[in-house]
């Protein structure tokens, strides 16, 4: 496990990870999924609306300001950077081109999902592969994704979940976690594969629906099999944030040419900021059209959140416990920048 230096940052890291949200004055978390997190893959990788998170782009994040290590292996990190990408698909289901990346202090995930029939928006993500830290409850880790099938309804247990032993995942412990409840016609479905990738660290596959005829265990192990970890590759961000906030959590998803980003950050108070092309705007959605302006540019506000539309080709989103205005004034969008990651 290699330190980091200057700062003390693995103390911060540790902290956080004993508390995976960040604190502020106002329930942040519903705030975002009020706006910005509606944006992304309309869940909750999800989420999405305007307050897509402005992270996605070309700056590249001064290297891992967190405790970094291969996850794979004989030991696991206590915590991850969200900023650094740790894990890349190696095969997936036909028909998941869409790809995201959702990492936090306490897990690193991947998400796909299919393209989106509608370019403004994008269809909820329907495989995640999520690794936890070391000690993580891997349950409460990562991306959610769909039932993995839908059904009539039906008296059965809600969300019974039935757990029963795999075979080895390159050589650790597994078990499939299947999911009776109405959306499955109450008949168990298997929806996840989690394995011991290290020992005390899991890391899980999960499922959503699937073309008839999948045989979905047989999928789910491929993917688990054929992932890469331990990549240590810096995220890039389309802008510049000039305040000394912590990032907790990273959230992106990319149907090209469509894209959005998210991150959500500690220290003055607690933020989030988000983005996505202006090109791709819904002034109909769930962020609502124009209804004032921010330094002269036209904007939409709910609560704690401010949307602020054509910033140099991007709406960018801030929602922050304290003075959403102040931060939102502190970032800048180098134009080529974002350009060249949306390219990428």
């Amino acid at each position: 496990m290699r330190g980091v230096r200057g700062m003390d940052v693995r103390r911060i890291v540790d902290e956080m990870a004993r508390e995976p949200q960040p604190p502020g004055g106002i329930d942040l978390g519903a705030a975002v999924r009020a706006g910005k997190r509606r944006l992304l893959w309309r869940r909750a990788v999800a989420g999405g609306g305007a307050m897509a998170a402005l992270v996605a782009g070309v700056l590249v994040w001064p290297a891992a300001e967190a405790e970094r290590v291969t996850p794979a292996g004989p030991s696991a990190p206590t915590g991850f950077d969200p900023m650094v990408r740790q894990l890349e698909f190696g095969w997936v289901p036909d028909g998941l081109s869409a790809r995201g990346v959702d990492n936090g202090t306490r897990h690193a995930a991947i998400t796909a999902g299919p393209r989106p029939r509608d370019a403004r928006v994008f269809e909820a993500p329907t495989l995640a592969v999520v690794f936890g830290a070391r000690g993580a409850a891997i349950d409460e880790a990562g991306p959610r994704v769909g039932a993995p099938v839908d059904g009539g309804r039906g008296d059965c247990p809600t969300n019974d979940k039935i757990t029963e032993r795999a075979p080895l995942v390159n050589g650790g412990r597994a078990v499939w976690r299947s999911l009776r409840a109405p959306v499955t016609g109450c008949r168990p479905v298997v929806s996840e594969l989690r394995w011991e990738y290290a020992p005390g660290a899991w890391a899980a596959v999960r499922l959503g629906r699937t073309p008839e005829g999948t045989d979905r265990k047989d999928a789910m192990a491929r993917i688990a099999r054929s992932v890469r970890s331990g990549l240590n590759t810096p995220l890039r961000l389309p802008f510049r944030l000039a305040e000394p906030l912590i990032p907790v959590r990273f959230t992106t998803g990319q149907a090209k040419p469509n894209w959005n980003v998210q991150v959500e950050y500690a220290g003055r108070g607690a933020c989030s900021v988000g983005a996505r092309p202006s090109a791709y705007r819904d002034r109909h959605g769930e962020t609502g059209p124009a209804d004032t302006t921010f330094d002269g540019r036209p904007a939409h506000r709910t609560g704690h959140e401010l949307t602020v539309f054509g910033v140099k080709g991007l709406d960018v989103s801030v929602a922050c416990a304290k003075d959403t205005e102040r931060t939102m004034r502190s970032i800048s969008v180098p134009e080529q920048r974002w350009k060249d990651w949306s390219a990428g």
